[in-house]
């Protein structure tokens, strides 16, 4: 009677397995040189939002610095107009934050507005 182990197929040692970090490609090895991948990276853009657009029509129609408590007026005026759309069925808390977002992104990001000092609470905002 033979053996278990005799029965067996004879394995093929294996390599252990590597322990470590993955080597690193060298330049050569690599698909795409540095200055194609520094052309590759894209720069630091942010699409308009509707309300971006909105605040920088509305500004450009008007065509005078604008409070933040106006814009806020136009915004509502807009959004009364435009309720049956899902979208504009929002609060007026949600309605400022999406108003300071714009501002925030469109004078400070972009530059494309100027904010100013005046008496009143808040800024004035002027497009450049």
């Amino acid at each position: 009677m033979k053996s278990k182990a005799a029965a067996a197929p004879k394995e093929e040692a294996k390599t252990p397995a590597r322990k470590g970090r993955p080597r690193i490609k060298k330049a050569d090895e690599t698909q795409t040189s540095t200055a194609d991948q520094k052309k590759a990276k894209p720069g630091p853009t942010a699409a308009y939002s509707e309300w971006d657009s909105f605040i920088l029509e509305t500004m450009t129609r008007v065509g005078k610095p604008m409070a933040n408590a106006d814009l806020l007026d136009y915004m509502k005026t807009e959004r009364d107009a435009r309720s049956n759309e899902k979208e504009y069925q929002i609060g007026d808390s949600r309605l400022k934050e999406l108003l300071n977002r714009s501002l925030q992104k469109l004078g400070n990001k972009l530059d494309l507005l100027v904010k100013e000092n005046y008496e009143g609470r808040g800024f004035l905002y002027r497009l450049k």
